[in-house]
């Protein structure tokens, strides 16, 4: 068990590495809660995190191997739509679009902080996303894990599982 001074300690260490840099992402670590700009997430188990770069607005990785990512975006609540960017991921791994009803047989739905996620699934011959869409009243999220089908395969819960850890301060 982490006693109070050490969590200080280590807390100072955190914002010290923040503030320098790279080092930051050591910092992060698995299964530990993360908060910030109205909105909070348990990371999955293996999986550390990235500060925030560009447009996105995290990157978790896996600690065993950083090329596996998944991507967080937030994007305006207009963002498209729901089957307009599912087709855009079904591009992004050589499928065809889809349509509405069969979009709804092959996606789930997650609860997110009282909140529906829908999750995709989506198999190419040589890349697969796994990817969590969250619509709020302020803003539309995105989650996606994107690999080899195999890589893919082997983390698939961990997308779902980190949407439904997530948390708003104030929608």
């Amino acid at each position: 068990m982490i006693q109070p001074r050490m969590t200080v300690g280590l807390s100072i260490l955190c914002l010290a590495a923040i503030a320098s840099g790279p080092v930051a992402d050591r910092c992060l670590a698995a299964g530990e809660k993360w908060s910030g700009d109205g909105v909070s997430w348990v990371r999955p188990e293996g999986w550390k995190q990235k500060a925030r770069s560009g447009l996105r607005f995290a990157t978790l990785y896996r600690a065993d191997d950083e090329k596996t990512e998944i991507t967080v975006y937030r994007f305006g609540p207009n963002s498209g739509g729901l089957l307009a960017n599912v087709n855009r991921w079904r591009a992004q791994v050589g499928l065809q679009p889809t349509d509405e009803a069969t979009l709804k047989k092959e996606s789930r739905v997650v609860k997110a902080d009282k909140l529906e996620a829908i999750v995709v699934d989506l198999k190419g011959e040589s890349k697969r996303i796994v990817g969590a869409i969250l619509p709020t009243q302020n803003a539309t999220w995105f989650f996606k894990l994107t690999a080899s089908p195999k890589v893919a395969g082997k983390h698939k819960a961990d997308v779902p599982k980190l949407v439904e850890s997530v948390r708003f301060k104030s929608e």
